[in-house]
């Protein structure tokens, strides 16, 4: 990967990085639900070419954060997602099973940080940037508890970063039940995303970040709209 452009950098730039204290405990969701935001960016490794955990993007977010700022990266036996097949941290172990989660006041800052990563790999020409939706699933630690898929058991809502290229986009898709796990699809590019790929390519990086351009503007208002509606689970 050639450039990883995020808000507020400029790309190549030199900047210390730092690994977010990262946490696995055994927890339900439901039990955290009131005090933590919980999401996955494991799309961008799965997709876009980042690789863990040497380009985790919230690792860049989290130098900037108060010492006290936690992450939890919480994995469960059964599968969470489909189509997250990408290797974590944990030998064995896919981003199909692993939730992040950050306490609620640090949320809004990384949500805005996380929504303004692009990347650009010049050897393949091929360009990705982030959208997100919310979805609703199944408390994975009462089903790891219980060991049983129920449509009864508690749900919790979830923020899933998706992935646009020039290429190709990759969405969610919420279950066909509740039982059954939410899944990635593959889709045609947006006009959008091939907009900024034009301008990236071309080696006008500061046109991304500039808000008067127009592509990247409408990228800016689609996570503005998320967090005033909410999901934005998009259908082709």
């Amino acid at each position: 990967m050639d450039n990883i452009i995020k808000p507020g950098t400029v790309a190549g730039e030199q900047r210390e990085q730092s690994q977010p204290d990262a946490k696995t405990s055994k927890f339900t969701l439901t039990d955290l639900a009131d005090e933590w935001h919980f999401f996955t960016h494991g799309a961008l490794f799965a997709f876009a070419e980042f690789k863990y955990p040497d380009e985790d993007p919230i690792a860049d977010w989290y130098v900037g954060q108060p010492r006290e700022t936690v992450i939890l990266n919480q994995p469960f036996a059964k599968p969470v997602f489909e189509g997250l097949d990408t290797p974590t941290h944990i030998p064995g172990l896919s981003w199909n099973h692993v939730f992040c989660a950050v306490r609620k006041e640090r949320w809004q800052s990384l949500f805005e940080f996380l929504g303004g990563v692009c990347s650009v790999n010049s050897h393949t020409d091929a360009f990705y940037s982030v959208f997100s939706g919310d979805i609703t699933i199944l408390d994975p630690g009462m089903v790891d508890r219980y060991s049983v898929l129920h449509p009864n058991l508690p749900q919790v809502t979830v923020t899933v970063f998706c992935v646009d290229g020039n290429r190709n986009r990759w969405e969610v898709r919420p279950p066909a039940v509740p039982t059954a796990p939410p899944r990635f699809v593959k889709m045609p590019p947006t006009a959008a995303a091939k907009a900024l790929a034009d301008a990236a390519m071309s080696g006008d990086i500061e046109a991304l970040r500039n808000r008067e351009n127009p592509a990247f503007q409408d990228h800016l208002d689609k996570y503005q709209a998320v967090r005033e509606r909410g999901p934005i689970i998009e259908e082709p």
